[in-house]
């Protein structure tokens, strides 16, 4: 388990994640051999992707076309811009029997957006440092995982794509998750009497806000990876979906500022 909180001086809530909850081999579970098994037993399929996008650090904003969504029988576009996920100041704290010390914060490019035209849609795309490539593509349709590597000087990418099921690839305890808050009724709102004066109608904002959190884990967690880096690499995985959420339904970025 791992538990998601701001620095102290935010006072906010904690908020607790359980990332076995995520879904496996988008995230950095690639050892996992029935993950592997995963690719060959689902339909999958493969678009190409213009490297320099993975690459590129002063294009921002992309569109991927031709990208065949297994099982839906279509071909879409994914809308996609680069976004931060560590802040400038992000440490990473490795607590080892002989001490703490600082591992440095992976040089990982990430990605978001939307599939052209589904506005409830959510891309999440990331170019590892080591040049792996990894996403997550989430829409009323259904659910798929990307992956792929980087060729040294290759002019394009070629990606695969696979359609997940969440009933039966997560853990048994993701599917037991129900949000309270959608069965509860709306307040009912009280009519205004002629003595009162109808509120002005709220004017819309195009502010956006930033919520920088911190990420603490334990020896079980790391254990899953055996090494510092792919653990980073998953949390910032998840913290990069998380942050393309929590952007688009109420305009808050997550940056990542802290992990132990």
């Amino acid at each position: 388990m791992v538990m998601i909180r701001p620095p102290r001086s935010t006072g906010a809530a904690v908020v607790m994640l359980v990332l076995a909850m995520a879904v496996p081999g988008a995230l950095g579970a690639e050892r996992n051999e029935s993950v592997d098994a995963s690719w060959h037993v689902h339909p999958t399929a493969d678009f190409q992707i213009d490297a320099e996008v993975l690459r590129s650090t002063s294009r921002r904003s992309h569109v991927i076309t031709a990208v065949s969504l297994p099982g839906s029988n279509t071909l879409v576009a994914l809308d996609i811009e680069r976004f931060r996920v560590f802040s400038e100041d992000a440490k990473i704290v490795v607590h080892a029997p002989d001490g703490d010390r600082l591992h440095p914060v992976p040089n990982n490019i990430y990605f978001r957006g939307t599939v052209v035209g589904e506005p409830r849609s959510i891309v999440t795309l990331t170019a590892l440092e080591g040049g792996e490539v990894r996403g997550l593509v989430v829409t009323p349709r259904g659910r798929w995982v990307i992956a792929g590597n980087i060729v040294t000087k290759s002019p394009s990418v070629t990606l695969r794509i696979r359609r997940i099921n969440p009933a039966v690839e997560l853990e048994h305890d993701a599917n037991r998750f129900r949000c309270g808050a959608d069965a509860l009724q709306p307040l009912a709102v009280p009519e205004p009497t002629a003595n009162q004066v109808s509120p002005l109608p709220a004017k819309q904002t195009s502010l956006t806000y930033t919520a920088r959190i911190a990420v603490e884990s334990d020896n079980e967690f790391y254990e899953l990876f055996g090494n510092a880096t792919d653990a980073a690499n998953y949390v910032a995985d998840i913290v990069a979906f998380g942050s393309t959420l929590y952007s688009a339904e109420v305009n808050t970025s997550w940056l990542l500022q802290y992990l132990s």
